[in-house]
């Protein structure tokens, strides 16, 4: 009977043990990671949080999933229930098994998936595979996962076990943990990506000619005799068809240069078409109203200009294609108004509407991008890339105070934008010396509002956005479009 007890004890405490492993696992695997894999465990935690059989939509893939697509604002606009599943360099062979995960609380939505996602497929380092599991829900769809990875890229024993222990691999980086890292899940912005990538604007004119001219080649020669790794997708076609998950395909629109994922992506493409698989091709950036110039972050990925429009396009498709209606009226959605709300909140940190601003001339496709501001000795340097066709620019600065704290973003004071110069179109840079005139002080407002929270510090951020004009051409201020925007910040005392 001792040996028992002794017996129960032992592996009472070797449960105990295994699941305080579990639990604290995040801390050792998201700490020392980059914001990309931060961004994929908020987005897992915010899609665990959603009420069962909510969603009319879960977009599923990789990055290109969270630069494109901004479900808070499919909400905002269309009434779109919808919801991203994604990280990083997410191989084609995980897209199943994320769908299936997905399904068990969401068996009624569409599943959207970039087709470009199955390229290369065999070619996942144990890196990126790390990226795709480690903040994968703990289930049997997790088993499987791990297995088809390993299977379809040959990782090794030690590959397979550290991916079904992580800690295996993560274990020595507890010296690296920030007090941030023990925050389980950042603010819930309902599927809305926050990479700070999504506010850099590359020219991609060149890259999208290339592209173009080679898939021109591509079409006219013969690829009957190219190899293309299609077990991936063609095991997502045959579960989807079996499960009758209703599914689209979308041909995104990517500045691939490389002949052979081209080629790949064009066979991947008839393949879907010939199992009769819903699939709409956007890898033209002008079908979605995308502008080369502006709207992208990289090749691969848009900036938060042009996943607003791509958004607004295949959002409006969907709604219209599949009928879905708008849940905005709906009560059971309340609480997704709060998360656009916030979500938008958060975008104004970079960006602002255009309707903020008292402009009487403005050409809505003339933008600028590339603003910088920079805190020097006494004085705000504002920078900013030429915008082709400029007349004159409008420099506007606007003051936002803050209770201080790195997850909220709803205890806002904002000022109206004022116009503090008016340049000439030569002009890339303005000097601010007016914030530092006096020491930046918050109103009686926030400073009530700062000895309720207790915290005694709130941040003053004065923000700074540059509007190009091209005089001569009124229109209406540009409405539903946003410019970019920088922002200094500083800390303000309560004593």
């Amino acid at each position: 009977m001792k040996a028992i007890r002794q017996f129960v004890k032992v592996c009472t405490f070797l449960s105990i043990l295994v699941l305080s492993l579990l639990e604290l696992e995040h801390l050792f695997i998201l700490g020392p990671f980059t914001s990309e894999e931060r961004i994929s465990g908020d987005n897992r935690a915010s899609f665990e949080l959603l009420e069962p059989y909510s969603l009319d939509m879960v977009y599923v893939g990789a990055s290109n999933v969270y630069a494109f697509w901004q479900a808070p604002l499919a909400w905002d606009r269309y009434g779109l229930a919808s919801h991203t599943y994604t990280n990083s360099s997410m191989p084609g062979t995980a897209i199943r098994y994320a769908i299936q995960q997905c399904r068990k609380t969401q068996p009624n939505a569409l599943y959207v998936v970039n087709i470009n996602n199955f390229k290369n497929e065999g070619n996942t380092s144990i890196h990126h595979a790390h990226w795709t599991v480690d903040t994968f829900p703990r289930s049997i769809e997790r088993l499987e996962l791990i297995d088809a990875l390993c299977k379809q890229n040959d990782f090794d024993f030690d590959d397979r076990l550290e991916l079904y222990f992580p800690l295996m691999r993560f274990h020595s980086t507890w010296s690296q943990l920030k007090k941030d890292d023990f925050v389980k899940i950042r603010p819930d912005f309902g599927g809305g990506g926050t990479n700070a990538g999504l506010y850099h604007t590359e020219n991609m004119t060149k890259q999208f000619d290339l592209r173009d001219e080679r898939l021109s080649e591509i079409r006219s020669s013969d690829t009957s005799e190219f190899a293309v790794n299609r077990t991936a997708l063609d095991d997502l076609i045959k579960y989807c068809k079996q499960e009758n998950v209703s599914i689209l395909f979308v041909n995104q629109p990517q500045a691939i240069t490389n002949i052979d994922q081209l080629t790949q992506v064009e066979l991947l493409i008839d393949v879907v078409e010939d199992a009769g698989m819903d699939i709409i091709d956007l890898s033209d950036p002008s079908t979605s109203n995308l502008i080369k110039t502006e709207d992208f972050k990289d090749a691969l990925h848009t900036n938060i200009h042009g996943s607003i429009k791509y958004t607004d396009h295949l959002a409006r498709y969907i709604m219209d294609t599949y009928e879905i209606p708008d849940r905005r009226d709906d009560e059971g959605y309340a609480d997704w108004f709060e998360k656009s709300d916030r979500y938008k909140k958060f975008l104004m940190t970079h960006i602002v509407r255009g309707h903020e601003f008292d402009v009487p001339e403005y050409r809505s496709d003339l933008h600028t991008h590339g603003i910088e501001a920079k805190n020097l000795h006494l004085c705000t340097l504002v920078t900013w890339k030429p915008a082709a066709e400029a007349d004159e620019y409008l420099v506007y600065r606007q003051k936002v105070t803050n209770i201080y704290n790195p997850y909220e973003v709803d205890d806002l004071e904002e000022y109206d934008w004022q116009c503090v110069a008016h340049l000439s179109p030569d002009t890339t840079s303005y000097v601010d010396t007016t914030v530092h005139d006096s020491y930046p002080l918050v109103s009686s407002t926030m400073l009530k509002r700062l000895d309720a929270a207790g915290e005694g510090l709130a941040t003053v951020r004065y923000d700074y956005s540059v509007i190009p004009i091209l005089k001569g051409e009124t229109e209406d201020v540009f409405g539903s479009n946003y410019v970019g925007r920088a922002s200094i910040e500083v800390q303000v005392q309560d004593d």
